[in-house]
Order: structure tokens, then C-alpha cells, then sequence
């Protein structure tokens, strides 16, 4: 008994002496930081946001490395983050030769292993090491990825004595830990040098993993031990998602949890911590993410455990992370106020605050990446897209459908002086456009000495393809897109066949009233509202198929000006409509506005490509009509009064803060394309016929519909290949009409939802969303 209580003293005694010596050590190493001796410090490059921000770039992507230390990258990046699988060979090992095998000097190491347990140190002030976590071998782990730093420079240096640095989001690897590591924190925060990082309970259960999470200065994750350090002077390092993050990784997308999660905000309030937003964009990209065990089960793993019980496959379906860039993101630091006993209001404000905050991070950080050469691509896509239409017209026979009727129609309006709509007529039918299509025919007459000569119209048509190409370009450059949302929006569009044939085998109009269409939006975009009615006004005398745009003008014009100003744009737009009809209103008015405006036509059902798949008797039949026009506006009011209305709202309320005034101006841009887009396509959608011509009225809009309601690259892909198979499938089948059709109503209900709101609000390139899974929930 005696000998048991001296061993008992003994191994307490050597527990504590080796405490203080870990404490005293580790009070060394930091003051000596704290007082600047420390490692050179990194280099860094200075760059500019669209916002004005200034920022610092570390990067640590080397120029060129040899396969000796490529390989060695490799091997330590193993080595050091994969310290799990450690955990579970150290695990077996222990279970088989001290266990099964009973091997005594084994069974002695277990036990003094588990003697440095006792105290559970986690819950106190931890055990960092300053030599694992300085150590060279991290830099090249940050080449493996390799990893950029991004830092917003903040003017105002956190006033606090702690900061609260809150990551996001967990994932996998939990990539925003990198900055605890190679003299990165030392570099970002020199102020602030002291730091604990909160690490979730099970990690300090884990040989191997204990080991790891404690040099790196991790302690448990409890709100006291939290407070515990903030309040001795330590900053700490958080992921507020927690393991729960792990599970919604998703390519292209960075999914957060933050509804529930305000306990970062309290320790904030009631110590006075400064907090700093961190996004690693490039984490969700590393790996893809199974579940092992069902979703209810999972979350209750979660819930109670902190357990996540999943697979993860990097590069080449291995344990290793794909070698993506991993670009994290440190914001400037928010300031907090102390409160003794915050309040729930208090509480709730400054987690707005901080929402805000980290969606204005991403959007400042996103244009650091936009492409630098985006005029040279367009020129690019403009010669590219030239040649080719000049290709098809030398190569590719002309086939004749209207365009003689057109020219027919502008003889005798120009030549003989007929002005009654009711008396002009070609071969294929009698005149149907307002007075701006004849305007624009008349020089296309002249050009082809009356139809005798095609080449120099085709050449005509040709640029007009590549100016609208040029044009929807301009678009994206101007609402800021980055590389990847710029590529996705213009590359397909240098891949029609059938619109290009619309353009220089056809010559229909459809070509031109597309260009004014597009240039109006243009115009709306820069808020030149007076050129943009103008030339919008002009695109309907073209053809009225620009009409179904007009009720996003509308939204627009209110919610961008005042009614008065609204009343006079419409003012403006019907004196256009009246000038180019005036000379067929002062003659013969009701010939001109029933034929020219004939909303009553009934479409040839042989050339139907969107409802081929009705029988002929419904799809001539007046109710028919009256149905769709029913679906089109009770869509458009659905669309307004739960999307847009909402996103303008917020917008003006984001607008009211000065700070948000720049990223407000670009989020407007994206939202009035987007709206001026949308509302087409759901004109198109209830469109009584679609003839394979109109294709070319929502061909250019269609990628950038698909990527704005955050639809994923193989699902956006596959819908524009099948639209486009539809298109130039002839003759027109019910089958393909069903195909089309199940494309729209796709494209439709991911626009109503509500998570489309969010994208459409953000338009961000990987958007950032808050999940309400039944876990969130729970907690």
C-alpha cells in the first residue's frame, strides 16, 4: 500500500515538474517572438480590389521546382497532415502487441503514455511548440497546393489585446489552419503572436493526433477554456462550422453553418475580442466527401460525439489532397465593443455584422482573380468567331426562306410607295414588323442590288453575329466576372451551329432585333437610361419579340430611378415606336398597329419546336392561347414578388451603409442583366410557338441564366448541348419538343427557388451559402 501511494506521488510529481517546464518554455519562446526575435519576414506583393483595398499576397507557388523536391513535398505533406492515419496504426499497434501479444515493454509504453494524460492539459492553457510549428518543412506543404495568402490591409490595426480569427469553412483538411503554421501567424498578426487554436474533443482521445493538436497550440473547445485564454492575453483560432462542414463540401460551392452558431460572437462581446473572418477558397476542391454510416446517424454522431464518420478521396481517388490552389482569405478585423452580460440583441447584431462582413469579403477578394486579360480574350472570341462566319458563308450554301420576302416588302414601301399594311406582301406571307424592321432592310436592299447579290449582306450578318458576341462580352467585363464565370458565360457561345446559320445562311431578323436587344441591356447596365429606351424602342420596331423584356425595363427603370423618370423612359419609348410608324399611322393607322402588333397570329403548327408535342387542334385553339398568356403572367408576378423585389430590397438597405456603397453598385449590375435576362427566358418558356429562328432571342443569355442560379458546370453544360441538339434537330419532333421543354421548366424551378435568390443576390463564382440541414437545426 505504502509502495502504491509513493508511486502515485512519484508520477504526479514528475507529471508536474514536466507541466512547468512545457509552461515555461512555451512563455519563453512567445515573449521572445512578442519582443521581435523571429524569422525574417515573408515576401509579399501588393494588389488593388475593384473596391479599393489594398492587399498583401503571399504566395509560396515556386517559379519552377525539381522532382527531388517535388517529391519531398509530397512525402511531408503525407507526413504532416495525415497524422489521423498515425493515429490509427499507433491504435492497432497497441492493440496487438500489448493486447494480443502482451508484449511487457509495449504494454510500459501505453502506460507511461497514458500517464501524460493525467491533467488533461487540453483544458487548460495547452501545450504549443514553437519548433514544430516554425519549422522550414511547412513551406513545402504550402508548395504542394499551392498556397496563397490573401490579407485585406487594415488601415486601423485591431484595437483589442486578443482577436478571435473565425475560419470558414471546415471541410476535410481544415485548410485555414495553415496559417498556424511556417511563421505565417507571426507574419498576418505580429501584435497578436500568442494564439490557441480550438480543436474538436475527440482529436485529443487519438495518440499521435493528441500529440499533433497540442504542438499546434490546440486546446479544447469549451466556451471556459476559450474564455479562459482570451482573458490571459492568447488569441484564438476557430472554425465556428465545426465537423458538421465536413459533410457539406461540395465542388464549386462554400457551404457554411452559420445560422446557430453565435458562440464566437459572445466570447467576442464579453472579452473584447477584435474578430477576423478567413475563407479558404480552393478547401471544397480537395476532396470529395462519402458518408459511411446514414444521415440521421451521422448527425447524431455529430451532435453527441463530435464524430465525423465519412470517407475522403483526394487526387487519384488516394488519401492525398488534389493539387488545387488554396487561396485563404484574411479579412480586416472587426471591431467589438466589451460587454459584461451581451444580450441577445447584441448578440444577433454583431452576427449580422459579421454575416455582412464575410459575403463582402468574397466579393472583394473575387476581383483580385478576375482575369487581367479579358480585352485580349474578347478580341480573341470576336476574330475567332469572324472567321468562322465568314468560313460557313464561302463553304455552306445560302438557303433562301424570307429573306426575298423582306426585300419585296422594302420595294414596295420605298419604291412604290404603298403604306398600307394590309397591301404589302412577298412570297412567303405579308408584312407583320413595325416600321423599324423596314429601316433596317433598306440598306440590305441596296447592298444586294434588290437580291441579286447575297455575299455582301452575309458579310453583314456575319458582324452582326460577332457584335452581339462583342457585346454580351462587354457585359460580363463590365458586371466584374471572374475568369471562370467570364469563360463559362462566352465560350459556348462561339459553339452554335444553328444560330450562326440564323445569321448568314438565313438572314432572318431574328439576327437584328437579338443585336439591339442586347445592346439596350447593355446600355441599362451603364445606366445610360436615355440611349438604352431609345435603342430598345427601336429593337421592337425590328420585330416584338423585344417586348418581353418589358416588363424587366419596367422593374428596372422603378427601382433604379423615380416614377416621374419611369413615366417619361415610357414617354420616350412610344415616341420612338411613333416615329419609325409614322408614316404608316398618319395613312393607314389601324392597318399598321393590327398587323405589325398582331398578338392574335396563329403560328403554323408544322414549325412549332416547343409544342410539337400537343396535338394540332389544342395547339391552334384560341383558349390555348389564352392559357399561356395566363402562365406568363402569373409567372411574372410570382418571379417579381418573391425574387426580384426581395434582391432590390436588400439591396437598397445594403446601399444605405456607406461602407457597402461600391459592392452594392457591382451587385446591381449582375442583378439588372440577371433580371433583364430571366424575365425573357420566362417569356420564352410561355411562348405560344418557338420556330427554330427564335432560338437566337435567348442563346447568348442562356449561360449566363444557367451560371447566375448556381447550377453546376456538368448540369449547365448538358442543358445547353441538349437546347442546342433541339435546335438543330429538323424537322421538328415531339420528342425533341418534350426535351426542350423539360430544359425550360428545369431552368424555371431552379429560378423560383430560394436558393436562386441567394445566388442571383451574391452571383459569386463558388457562392457562399448558409446550410439549414436538420443538424444546424438541432443545435
Amino acid at each position: 500500500m505504502h509502495g502504491s501511494t509513493s508511486l502515485k506521488r512519484l508520477v504526479a510529481t514528475w507529471f508536474i515538474t514536466l507541466r512547468s517546464k512545457s509552461s515555461k518554455n512555451t512563455s519563453e519562446e512567445e515573449n521572445k517572438v512578442t519582443n521581435g526575435i523571429k524569422e525574417t519576414p515573408f515576401a509579399f506583393t501588393w494588389l488593388k480590389d475593384s473596391y479599393g483595398y489594398d492587399w498583401k499576397v503571399y504566395s509560396f507557388a515556386p517559379a519552377k521546382r525539381s522532382l527531388g523536391r517535388k517529391l519531398l513535398s509530397d512525402f511531408i505533406t503525407f507526413l504532416l497532415f495525415h497524422h489521423f492515419y498515425w493515429s490509427l496504426f499507433a491504435i492497432l499497434g497497441f492493440v496487438w502487441f500489448g493486447l494480443y501479444q502482451r508484449n511487457r515493454a509495449v504494454l510500459t509504453i501505453i502506460a507511461l503514455y497514458l500517464l501524460t494524460w493525467i491533467g488533461r492539459i487540453e483544458y487548460g492553457d495547452g501545450m504549443p511548440s514553437s519548433t514544430f510549428c516554425r519549422s522550414r518543412w511547412w513551406k513545402l506543404v504550402f508548395e504542394y497546393f499551392p498556397v496563397l495568402v490573401y490579407q485585406q490591409v487594415d488601415h486601423q490595426a485591431p484595437s483589442s489585446d486578443t482577436i478571435i480569427v473565425s475560419c470558414h469553412p471546415h471541410g476535410v483538411m481544415a485548410a485555414s489552419r495553415m496559417l498556424l503554421y511556417g511563421g505565417l501567424w507571426e507574419n498576418l498578426f505580429p501584435r497578436h503572436t500568442k494564439r490557441r487554436a480550438l480543436a474538436a474533443r475527440p482529436l485529443f482521445y487519438l495518440p499521435v493526433c493528441r500529440e499533433f493538436t497540442l504542438w499546434s497550440g490546440g486546446i479544447d473547445a469549451r466556451k471556459e477554456t476559450a474564455l479562459q485564454s482570451l482573458r490571459s492575453g492568447k488569441s484564438i483560432f476557430v472554425f465556428p462550422g465545426g465537423s458538421e462542414e465536413i459533410f457539406l463540401t461540395k465542388r464549386d460551392e462554400i457551404c457554411l453553418l452559420l445560422e446557430k452558431r453565435k458562440g464566437f460572437i459572445r466570447l467576442a462581446l464579453e472579452t473584447g475580442s477584435d474578430i477576423i473572418p478567413v475563407l479558404a477558397v480552393g478547401e471544397e476542391e480537395l476532396f470529395r466527401v462519402f458518408r459511411l454510416v446514414p444521415e440521421r446517424l451521422q448527425e447524431g454522431l455529430l451532435r453527441n460525439l463530435r464524430l465525423p464518420v465519412g470517407v475522403a478521396l483526394g487526387a487519384c481517388s488516394t488519401c492525398m489532397p488534389q493539387r488545387s490552389p488554396l487561396q485563404i482569405v484574411v479579412g480586416r478585423a472587426i471591431s467589438v465593443q466589451a460587454i459584461v452580460n451581451p444580450t441577445k440583441e447584441d448578440v444577433d447584431s454583431l452576427h449580422h455584422l459579421y454575416k455582412e462582413r464575410l459575403m463582402e469579403l468574397y466579393s472583394q477578394f473575387k476581383t483580385l482573380n478576375t482575369c487581367k486579360n479579358k480585352p485580349l480574350l474578347v478580341v480573341l472570341f470576336c476574330v475567332v468567331d469572324l472567321l468562322v462566319g465568314v468560313g460557313v458563308i464561302y463553304y455552306v450554301p445560302f438557303t433562301e426562306i424570307d429573306f426575298q420576302t423582306y426585300l419585296q416588302q422594302v420595294y414596295q414601301v420605298f419604291f412604290e410607295g404603298k403604306r398600307d399594311y394590309n397591301q404589302i406582301r412577298g412570297n412567303s406571307g405579308p408584312l407583320v414588323y413595325p416600321g423599324g424592321f423596314l429601316l433596317v432592310y433598306l440598306p440590305f436592299y441596296l447592298l444586294s442590288k434588290g437580291g441579286m447579290v447575297l455575299f455582301p449582306v452575309q458579310l453583314c450578318f456575319a458582324f452582326v453575329h460577332t457584335l452581339t458576341l462583342f457585346i454580351v462580352c462587354a457585359i460580363c467585363i463590365y458586371c466584374e466576372l471572374d475568369t471562370k464565370e467570364f469563360l463559362f458565360c462566352c465560350v459556348p457561345l462561339l459553339f452554335s451551329r444553328r444560330v450562326m446559320s440564323i445569321h448568314v445562311l438565313r438572314l432572318f431578323n431574328d439576327a437584328i432585333v437579338t443585336f439591339f436587344s442586347y445592346l439596350s441591356v447593355f446600355l441599362f447596365l451603364t445606366r445610360k437610361y436615355f440611349i438604352a429606351c431609345i435603342v430598345y424602342s427601336f429593337a421592337v420596331s425590328v420585330k416584338m419579340s423585344a417586348l418581353l423584356y418589358a416588363p424587366a425595363v419596367l422593374i428596372v427603370l422603378l427601382e433604379t430611378t423615380c416614377w416621374k423618370r419611369t413615366l417619361f423612359y415610357i414617354a420616350l419609348c412610344g415616341a420612338v415606336q411613333i416615329l419609325v410608324g409614322f408614316p404608316f399611322l398618319w395613312h393607314y393607322p389601324v392597318s399598321y398597329i393590327s398587323k405589325a402588333f398582331e398578338f392574335h397570329r396563329v403560328f403554323l403548327y408544322q414549325w412549332t419546336v416547343n409544342w410539337k408535342f400537343l396535338p394540332e387542334y389544342l395547339f391552334v385553339n384560341p383558349l390555348w392561347s389564352f392559357v399561356l398568356l395566363l402562365g406568363h403572367i402569373v409567372g411574372l408576378i410570382i418571379w417579381y414578388q418573391f425574387i426580384v423585389r426581395r434582391i432590390f430590397d436588400s439591396l437598397r438597405i445594403s446601399y444605405q451603409q456607406e461602407a457597402n456603397k461600391k459592392r452594392t453598385g457591382v451587385l446591381l449590375d449582375r442583378v439588372i442583366v440577371t433580371t433583364l435576362f430571366q424575365c425573357q427566358f420566362i417569356g420564352v418558356v410561355f411562348a405560344r410557338s418557338i420556330h427554330y429562328q427564335f432560338y437566337a432571342w435567348y442563346f447568348h443569355s442562356l449561360p449566363w441564366i444557367l451560371y447566375s442560379l448556381g447550377i453546376n458546370l456538368p448540369q449547365s453544360c448538358l442543358l445547353l448541348l441538349a437546347i442546342e441538339i433541339v435546335y438543330n434537330s429538323y424537322p421538328p419532333s415531339w420528342y425533341m419538343s418534350m426535351i426542350l421543354q423539360c430544359c425550360h421548366l428545369y431552368i424555371i424551378s431552379q429560378m423560383l427557388s430560394f436558393d436562386s435568390h441567394r445566388r442571383i443576390t451574391f452571383f459569386l463564382s463558388k457562392s457562399i451559402k448558409e446550410s439549414s440541414n436538420s443538424t444546424e437545426k438541432n443545435r
